[in-house]
């Protein structure tokens, strides 16, 4: 696997498209931030390809993806994900992606049996594969990566290709295969619609059921503030001044 190369500008991004246009496989992963931000946004598309090369795609400095759209909607070449779900959510939600021909390496392992889902228990079982240092939890919006996140992220494509490969092999083997095309055919057309508004939203919230009705009518009136604020990105500019503002007075923020 060659070192990754960063995608940054319109130009990179067609360049990688044309790049790419030969390859048989594609192993494609995303990374966002909604741990850290209201609402989350896309940060990194991680791809690898069948020749040994690996791209780190930044939406945070592109204001298009579309140049990769016909590559998705290739019937030639395979897509490769794990647990595909949430990064289908936002491709297909953001750029309006078409996806054909994809294979899920989670589905394929519980339609086989397999104990472990998780990805990590995968390239163990499969490939001998030690994972790398969780970063999961890590802030993908702060720019630049670190090292350490930029091996995180590149391991969760550049083994896909080759566990898909002995995934295949099994559900051959067992007569499954079938089953594994079908189920990601149907995963692949899943329509991923914008998410609608829930004004009932904020009686889910943690603690919601310990107050009276002034307390929920309050927290009703902050909850639709916070709906109305956060695409705006103006929840970010006041939590910011806040943090600043309590640090000057020397307060710690949990």
């Amino acid at each position: 696997m060659s070192l990754p190369v960063w995608v940054r500008t319109a130009d990179d991004l067609s360049a990688l498209a044309e790049t790419l246009r030969g390859a048989a496989a594609l192993a494609i992963d995303t990374e966002a931030d909604s741990l850290h931000h209201y609402p989350g946004k896309l940060c990194l598309v991680q791809l690898a390809d069948d020749r040994g090369h690996a791209h780190l795609v930044d939406p945070l400095a592109l204001q298009s993806l579309a140049a990769l759209g016909p590559l998705f909607a290739d019937p030639g070449v395979v897509k490769i994900f794990h647990a595909a779900d949430n990064d289908l959510g936002y491709l297909k939600r953001l750029y309006g992606f078409t996806v054909v021909r994809l294979f899920d390496t989670a589905l394929a392992a519980r339609l086989l049996g397999v104990t472990s889902l998780s990805l990590d228990g995968l390239l163990i079982q499969y490939l001998g594969v030690e994972p790398v240092k969780s970063r999961q939890k890590d802030d993908w919006s702060h720019r630049p990566l670190s090292a350490e996140q930029e091996t995180y992220a590149l391991n969760d494509v550049l083994h896909l290709i080759p566990l898909r490969q002995r995934l295949t092999a099994e559900l051959e083997a067992k007569g499954r295969l079938g089953w594994v095309e079908e189920e990601c055919a149907a995963l692949a057309a899943l329509v991923m619609p914008d998410k609608v508004a829930d004004p009932e939203a904020y009686l889910r919230l943690k603690g919601a059921k310990d107050l009276d009705r002034r307390g929920l009518a309050i927290l009703r009136e902050l909850h639709a503030a916070r709906e109305a604020l956060a695409p705006r990105g103006v929840l970010t500019i006041l939590d910011n001044i806040q943090i600043k503002r309590t640090q000057r007075r020397g307060t710690i923020i949990a």
